[in-house]
């Protein structure tokens, strides 16, 4: 049965917090968007002024953000680490909707060589650079394609044991094209397929949205931090998920968010009990990430 679960800090969380406390000022941060988000007044959504990111300097920006020791490291480790539980057997398929650069595939198409990977996006300077980067390693079980989420006129009815999307579905224009999408994932599933979506949800308050996106100025990337604010006053809202989601009677989910905040929203299937333990490679690749990345790492695990 599908459901949504708040989750709370446990006495673990407080652990990794109170650690966080000594590295930055993160939890402060914390309380002032949750007394925001319980005083504050809604706002409206206001889409992203570009459906498809072509800019190249953007492009290159999240590129960059995506590599171990990049901004978007830790958040790139937990989805690594989660879709791999979701993973069907051998001679399956996965298929990512709006999957940019392709960073996530790419990294996933290596270490499970006998699963099929199929990338699909609108900007053709996106999937360049996901092209160049699963040629670059030789991939042979991860293609690239062209194509609307919100229509996938060149997929088959059940073609995918597995559907992911992450960071992106906020990118689209209405509501209407987001329920056409999650249409378009429940046609696409085969019989018994899984689902891993991860995206911003609209906060209760532009003062949330101004805490979070401050907190990211002085440390990120201009172009960054500039996409962040939009993608929040962009994002959909937990009610309006909920309505979307009505459309998937394929795939049983769970939609969970952070402290009762729809900072996050996180919709997955159930890991099956005899899921594979998380990839070597994995575990190595967490352990490098520099202490605070980890911590990062560790709060987006425990919250989520």
């Amino acid at each position: 049965m599908n459901r949504i679960v708040r989750r709370s800090i446990n006495m673990r969380g407080w652990a990794i917090v109170v650690r966080n406390i000594i590295q930055d000022v993160g939890p402060i941060r914390v309380l002032q968007i949750l007394l925001a988000e319980r005083t504050g007044q809604p706002f409206p959504r206001v889409p992203e002024p570009e459906l498809v990111m072509a800019d190249a300097k953007t492009v290159e920006a999240y590129t960059t953000a995506a590599l171990e020791t990049g901004a978007l490291a830790p958040v790139y480790q937990l989805h690594l680490e989660r879709i791999s539980a979701l993973l069907p057997p051998p001679g399956g398929r996965v298929v990512d909707l709006a999957c940019g650069t392709g960073e996530l595939l790419v990294t996933l198409a290596g270490l499970y060589p006998e699963i099929q990977f199929v990338g699909v996006d609108l900007s053709e300077t996106m999937l360049s650079k996901a092209r160049e980067a699963s040629s670059t390693r030789g991939l042979r079980n991860v293609r690239w394609v062209r194509e609307d989420i919100s229509t996938l006129s060149g997929f088959e009815d059940g073609c995918a044991d597995l559907v992911i999307s992450t960071e992106a579905l906020h990118h689209l224009p209405t509501l209407g094209l987001l329920q056409d999408t999650l249409r378009q994932v429940d046609r696409l599933l085969s019989e018994g397929g899984r689902i891993y979506l991860f995206d911003f949800g609209r906060m209760r308050s532009l003062r949330s949205v101004g805490l979070l996106v401050g907190q990211q100025a002085g440390s990120q990337h201009p172009l960054l931090v500039r996409d962040y604010e939009a993608s929040l006053k962009a994002a959909f809202s937990v009610e309006e998920w909920q309505s979307a989601l009505a459309a998937l009677r394929r795939a049983r989910y769970r939609l969970s968010m952070p402290l009762g905040t729809p900072f996050v929203i996180s919709v997955r299937s159930p890991v099956p009990e005899r899921a594979a333990p998380v990839a070597e490679a994995l575990l190595r690749r967490r352990r490098k990430l520099a202490l605070k990345l980890r911590l990062d790492y560790w709060q987006l695990r425990m919250f989520t």
